[in-house]
């Protein structure tokens, strides 16, 4: 068993909290995230090579998008 511990703790611990959770892929902290990616990934690869999905994609009723956040 892997004895290492996460960075992220418990509030009672006085460590960061986490959650992950399915959200809505258009608030703007997200799309922000998102463009940035994006811009990394273009800049990465050739455009023929890249799969990206706008927010509008990312609403759609067979996809689950989940957001990782630490402390809020």
């Amino acid at each position: 068993m892997d004895e290492r511990k996460s960075p992220v703790g418990n509030a009672a611990s006085g460590a960061a909290r986490e959650s992950i959770r399915i959200e809505a892929p258009d608030q703007p902290e997200v799309r922000r995230l998102l463009t940035a990616s994006d811009a990394y990934h273009i800049s990465l690869y050739p455009r023929e090579s890249l799969h990206l999905l706008d927010p509008a994609a990312l609403r759609a009723p067979d996809v689950s998008f989940y957001v990782a956040r630490v402390d809020g």
